[in-house]
């Protein structure tokens, strides 16, 4: 039975590796350029008042994304894509609060290069225009970052008001820069000689974790669908 068992596992490998090699003759690798819209908000706004103080983050709507795309195909339809998404992303922030015979008051505007690196699966429906579904998983990483503002401190006991500005590339509330996402997908391919059209829908659902009572992190929204348009060669 050992024997048997050996062989028959000798067999699968075999032919295992004979539909790689057939399918390894029958691809081809295309880049690309990607764009487009996404429809939801990079971030979840903050807004809450209580007796330690006050907090309001207000994200700024830029709704534009852009990057490159690599695509590994195959003649049966199935496939894998990667993309480099580029994003540029905004938001404002007013704090304030009261301790110690102290009245502290913080404005500043943060701004950031943002990039994720969608890695998907795909299969294609048809040849000359075909419908196509994706899946898999995304990273996101928040590249360099810089907040500008302005901290001022009035003492209430000896009157003095302190003015301190803020000018750093690293934002206190960006204390997370790495994310997970799972992403699917949809759309259409059209061929036009060796060029292909690709508009797509894709959803983005980011593991993301509540930022709690210190509000240490922004929040990322964890729910993200943009409407993309390709271009392969």
């Amino acid at each position: 039975m050992s024997g048997a068992a050996a062989t028959w596992r000798a067999a699968l490998l075999v032919t295992a590796l004979l539909l790689a090699v057939q399918e390894l003759s029958a691809q081809s690798i295309r880049f690309g350029i990607k764009g487009g819209v996404p429809v939801s908000s990079y971030f979840e706004g903050i807004n809450t008042g209580g007796p330690g103080g006050t907090l309001l983050v207000e994200p700024a709507i830029r709704r534009y994304t852009a990057g490159l795309s690599l695509e590994l195909r195959t003649e049966s339809g199935f496939g894998a894509e990667i993309d480099a998404m580029y994003k540029r992303a905004h938001y404002a922030l007013s704090a304030g609060g009261f301790g110690s015979g102290e009245l502290v008051q913080e404005t500043s505007d943060t701004a950031f290069n943002s990039w994720d690196f969608p890695m998907l699966l795909k299969y294609r429906f048809g040849s000359t225009v075909s419908p196509f579904a994706t899946g898999g998983f995304a990273l996101r990483h928040i590249g360099p970052a810089r907040q500008r503002g302005t901290e001022t401190i009035r003492n209430l006991i000896t009157g003095t008001t302190t003015v301190t500005t803020i000018d750093t590339a690293d934002p206190p509330e960006l204390a997370k820069r790495n994310y997970a996402g799972v992403v699917v997908g949809g759309g259409i391919e059209i061929g036009v000689a060796r060029m292909r059209f690709l508009p797509e829908f894709r959803y983005t659902r980011w593991i993301t974790k509540d930022p709690g009572a210190n509000f240490d992190q922004l929040r990322l929204n964890p729910h993200q669908t943009e409407f993309l348009l390709g271009l392969m060669f």
